[in-house]
């Protein structure tokens, strides 16, 4: 049987990822700080099954994540310490994130262990090019380019993926690269990812904010196509440097998630469109050519309602975040708002 250590894995996606890899009878462990942004009990998920271990650990610490990994032959990495609009943790953000990921590449390359592949996750937004003066474009060279972040949490995922594929060239490591889309879905946190975000406002009653003038598109991916696509990725991958993109196969602007969400919460809101870019946004992303570079299929855009609705009931069982009020708060005292 396959032991599997899932870091990160009491977040979001890594959570998902580990139910449903302990349903198909893998060995799993699960190594988490339980960063208090994202559980402020301070516990682990209550929709862990019994057939997952848990170890509170922090990938700061060497001699801690040595000891976790011995016996383990396959390492999923979806840690990550986000900074957003807190104004504060600056300093540990980029600390926990690069330093983290070099003592488990430390670890890989000079003691003894049993893995013998490693999964990072990773943000399709780390494919991109950003120049203030042009569009987005896709870079010529498909999994290493030059990249010009847009803002420091994306400017130290590209530095950790940078090194992730470093390793693999230099060590010939067998590593899959996960780059996600827009993940949502029920255990989300409400103060993350726009979906989360927008439905904070709403259950608030209180009309969402959309920070330009509505040119933004995403790619949205429901959590259960992004664990099954997660899981195939993995018993595809044997050998080598391989990339993999997990989106949805359709991208939705801003405004127009904003109002499908209404919908589903049983809101008549329409969405306040600020006309005001805020400087780490990505407007123009060519969506088309994303898919058409790495092979993705269009999907019928018809399921984003179906999606939508599942996420909201959920949703509407959840107390709303009241982060955003002070995200406002703060893009206004920087006139970005």
């Amino acid at each position: 049987m396959e032991r599997i250590l899932i870091i990160g894995g009491a977040g979001f996606i890594g959570s998902a990822i580990a139910r449903q890899l302990a349903k198909l009878n893998y060995d799993i462990t699960i190594f988490d700080s339980l960063d208090p942004e994202v559980h402020p009990d301070g516990k682990p998920p209550t929709h862990f099954t019994s057939k997952m271990q848990f170890i509170k650990g922090d990938v700061c610490d060497y001699n801690h994540l040595l000891r976790v990994i011995k016996d383990k032959s396959i390492v999923i990495y979806l840690a990550s310490q986000g900074n957003r609009y807190r104004g504060t943790g600056f300093r540990q953000m980029i600390n926990k994130n690069c330093s983290g990921i070099a003592n488990l590449l430390d670890i890989f390359a000079y003691s003894e262990h049993c893995c013998s592949q490693f999964v990072f996750g990773s943000s399709i937004l780390c494919a991109l090019e950003w120049n203030s003066n042009e569009l987005i474009k896709q870079p010529p060279d498909k999994y290493l380019s030059f990249y010009a972040p847009h803002n420091a949490f994306y400017s130290s995922l590209k530095i950790k993926e940078t090194l992730v594929m470093d390793f693999s060239n230099s060590f010939k490591f067998p590593v899959l690269i996960l780059r996600y889309g827009s993940v949502f879905g029920p255990h989300q946190n409400l103060s993350n990812n726009a979906i989360g975000i927008f439905s904070s406002f709403l259950m608030k009653d209180q009309p969402p904010l959309i920070y330009d003038n509505d040119i933004q598109k995403r790619d949205f991916i429901f959590i259960d196509d992004a664990v099954n696509q997660t899981i195939s990725a993995l018993h595809a991958h044997t050998t080598g440097l391989s990339v993999t993109p997990i989106l949805g196969g359709n991208c939705f602007s801003m405004r127009t998630i904003a109002c499908k969400l209404a919908q589903a919460l049983g809101k008549d809101i329409e969405p306040y469109i600020t006309e005001k870019l805020r400087p780490h946004d990505l407007p123009c992303i060519e969506w088309k050519k994303i898919y058409k570079e790495y092979g993705i299929r269009k999907k019928n855009p018809a399921r984003i309602d179906k999606y939508l609705k599942k996420f909201a009931e959920w949703a509407l069982s959840q107390e709303a975040h009241t982060q955003y009020l002070l995200a406002i708060e703060l893009l206004t005292s920087r006139k970005i708002l």
